[in-house]
């Protein structure tokens, strides 16, 4: 049985809404399976012994206190199970480009994955493939190009205990810190966060964090999609010292409109200037080539003064999908920034 669900690379322009963190308790008696579409997205807890009662997006749902073999339905996910050493044995991919190898496994962690075998999962999420690679745990996330809808959910709940995150305000940190209690890895995912802390607190002191700054990325219909202050993006430059510019929706559409999501916004062309002021710029999904193709194509993009001063920085293909693995990437080009 296939199940139609997009594995695709544009997680900024879908749309979604915010749900908490994770939470997981102690279960020796929940059916696999309980609660609704209004359940919290995890976060976790295990218990020493036996099966553990994980609260997601979709319910309650019982899993081995640690699973042995895993698969991330949806791409997003497996980027933080990797970085813990989870035991993933297949993950959804998306199409051979810049931001993926040719299995369509993230450039940050697709060494890693060929590196312990991952099968790679192109397309429609297929249950009987996954049926056949005998899971314990299936790892999904809860929206944009890649989400595991409540449909799709059913299906392969009947597989395997699958739980579904809600990642959108979730920092780098805690979406470790959530696969990590899910998978009952609690250790390494706290090995990995503080790997990251460290790696903050060395790059942060040489930054001139005098200016307020702005993740952005290229729209497709010109202007720009603007990460918040609670994305990722933002809690990751916010943790560097700077101070996120706080913008509002101009364009209507998947990422405008209030209450459309808490991570994003998109900004029209003509209001480039009042939006962003003086805010240095960050371009996200991009290398200088994709930035000074924007800034000839978008006269008010180019008249600010983050790019007629020189601080608009491309951050690299990787950094479209903040993990462990991008997250060390972004700073490391943050640093040789220095800006």
């Amino acid at each position: 049985m296939v199940a139609t669900v997009a594995c695709g690379d544009d997680d900024e322009s879908s749309p979604g809404t915010s749900v908490p963190a994770p939470v997981i308790s102690p279960s020796s008696t929940t059916p696999e399976t309980t609660g609704g579409a209004d359940a919290p997205a995890g976060s976790a807890s295990p218990a020493a012994d036996g099966p553990i009662g994980v609260e997601h997006q979709y319910g309650t749902t019982e899993i081995p206190a640690t699973p042995e073999r895993i698969v991330s339905a949806s791409i997003t996910m497996t980027g933080p199970l990797l970085a813990i050493d989870a035991p993933v044995v297949a993950s959804a991919a998306t199409g051979a480009s810049k931001l993926a190898d040719e299995q369509g496994f993230f450039i940050q962690w697709a060494d890693v994955a060929a590196e312990r075998n991952v099968e790679a999962m192109p397309g429609a999420v297929n249950i009987e493939a996954i049926a056949a690679l005998d899971p314990d745990l299936i790892v999904g996330s809860a929206f944009g190009g890649d989400a595991v809808t409540e449909d799709i959910y059913a299906l392969l709940s009947v597989v395997a205990a699958t739980v579904v995150i809600d990642h959108s305000a979730l920092n780098v940190g805690e979406l470790t810190a959530a696969v990590g209690q899910a998978t009952g890895r609690d250790a390494d995912a706290d090995a990995v966060i503080a790997d990251l802390e460290a790696h903050i607190a060395e790059v942060a002191p040489g930054l001139d964090t005098s200016t307020p700054v702005a993740p952005v990325s290229i729209a497709d219909a010109g202007g720009l999609n603007v990460l918040t202050p609670v994305s990722a993006h933002g809690q990751l430059l916010a943790s560097l010292g700077y101070t996120i510019k706080e913008v509002e929706a101009t364009t209507e559409g998947e990422l405008g409109g209030a209450g459309a999501r808490q991570d994003v916004v998109s900004l029209s062309a003509e209001t480039l200037d009042a939006q962003l002021g003086d805010s240095t710029l960050f371009f996200i999904f991009a290398e200088q080539a994709e930035v000074d193709a924007a800034t000839d194509a978008i006269p008010t993009l180019a008249a600010l003064p983050a790019v007629v001063e020189g601080r608009a920085y491309p951050l690299g293909y990787d950094s479209f999908r903040l993990d462990p693995f991008s997250a060390n990437d972004v700073i490391d080009a943050i640093a040789a920034f220095a800006p």
